[in-house]
């Protein structure tokens, strides 16, 4: 094999790996960024989540689980993951149905700190 078509090949190969590699990072997150993201949370809060499904159903509990959601579904919108930040949620949780009763209080405070949690996020995802 002579050199030109060893530099041709390995030429026109770099180009061909780096287009797929764009496509499959910017075009295909929806399929494994995504996937990905909720497999993350899912496992960080799964403890919590069925400990709370273990309470009796009511308002209160409603709340949380709406909560926990919207977290969830907000967390989607970045392509990075805070693990961290997910297991202190879940802890936070933990610590809040530990008497098996969810006050009304308990859940301000708890949605405001999954606000500054998500606050937080959003900086790091702007750079701020």
């Amino acid at each position: 094999m002579k050199i030109s078509c060893l530099v041709k090949f390995l030429l026109i190969s770099t180009i061909i790996l780096g287009f797929l590699f764009y496509i499959f990072i910017n075009k295909f997150d929806d399929y494994i960024l995504r996937p990905g993201i909720k497999y993350a949370i899912g496992f960080a809060l799964d403890g919590a989540d069925k400990e709370l499904a273990a309470l009796p159903v009511s308002e209160e509990r409603d709340s949380m689980i709406k909560i926990i959601e919207n977290y969830t579904l907000e967390h989607l919108k970045f392509k990075h993951v805070s693990l961290n930040a997910t297991e202190r949620i879940a802890d936070t949780l933990r610590s809040i149905i530990k008497d098996r009763v969810i006050d009304p209080v308990e859940i301000d405070d708890f949605d405001e700190y999954i606000q500054k949690v998500l606050e937080n996020e959003r900086r790091k995802k702007n750079g701020d």
